[in-house]
């Protein structure tokens, strides 16, 4: 994945509160960034920097573009990597749910807004049950197929990415955010052809539970003495990915 820069020499992450850069360093690790995860500051870089793929798997030919990486180093051979960057901020209102806003009735999927694609064949189960407690699910499975469940996880104390319940994500925590760039080609005769880039997010984890990050923001001597940034051990793996975020054991 890629980070946003403010300027030639600072990352946008870098212009949190020190407490809160700490956090992010912990979980993204200090090593130096190459080229491929420096997200492009004008449209001139952008061009030598990434390249449009067309998805001919896409039904939707609307949205069969892709943006991805021109060069990554030690790609696979014959694999694309989509263009996905980082955020970081203090959540406001959020909708995170398993199903986002289906109803839970057959007839409402075709219109719900969520993780959801076209008809599958197989009869055996999309989700775990872990991540489909009610069963919602199990009466669409076999003409409806999930395409890919929002992940959501902490950040320990010990530095460890660990699988955290979407429920316990509270207004006001400080987190790390997975998007990639989604591409929709309209056409319309009198308005003629039109492309508009959205944000799909791909994570979400909590770096500062909420009840910690107004101390932090306004006094970071008492925030250091309340929450504990220890650094994680040397031996501890760098958490780069493109668009898949690896989990460690707990």
């Amino acid at each position: 994945m890629s980070f946003l820069a403010a300027s030639e020499d600072t990352m946008v992450f870098e212009l949190w509160p020190k407490a809160m850069k700490n956090e992010i360093r912990r979980l993204q690790g200090d090593n130096d960034y190459a080229s491929w995860e420096l997200f492009p500051a004008s449209l001139q870089d952008m061009a030598k920097w990434a390249d449009v793929y067309q998805d001919h798997e896409q039904r939707d030919k609307s949205r069969d573009r892709i943006l991805i990486y021109k060069e990554v180093p030690d790609a696979e051979p014959g694999t694309i990597y989509p263009v996905a960057i980082r955020l970081h901020g203090i959540l406001g209102k959020f909708r995170v749910e398993r199903f986002r806003n289906w109803s839970g009735r057959e007839a409402d999927v075709a219109r719900a807004v969520q993780y959801r694609d076209q008809p599958r064949k197989s009869k055996e189960p999309a989700l775990t049950a872990t991540q489909d407690p009610e069963g919602r699910y199990i009466c669409v499975q076999d003409r409806w197929n999930v395409v890919r469940p929002l992940t959501v996880a902490n950040l320990t104390d010990a530095g460890k990415v660990v699988p955290m319940d979407a429920v316990l994500l509270t207004e006001g925590d400080f987190v790390d955010v997975g998007a990639e760039l989604d591409f929709v080609l309209s056409r319309d005769r009198q308005k003629g052809t039109s492309l508009k880039c959205f944000l799909t997010c791909t994570h979400v984890v909590r770096l500062i539970p909420a009840h910690y990050v107004s101390d932090l923001m306004h006094n970071e001597k008492r925030a250091d003495r309340k929450h504990t940034t220890t650094p994680p051990p040397q031996e501890r793996a760098v958490k780069k990915a493109h668009t898949t975020l690896y989990f460690d054991d707990e």
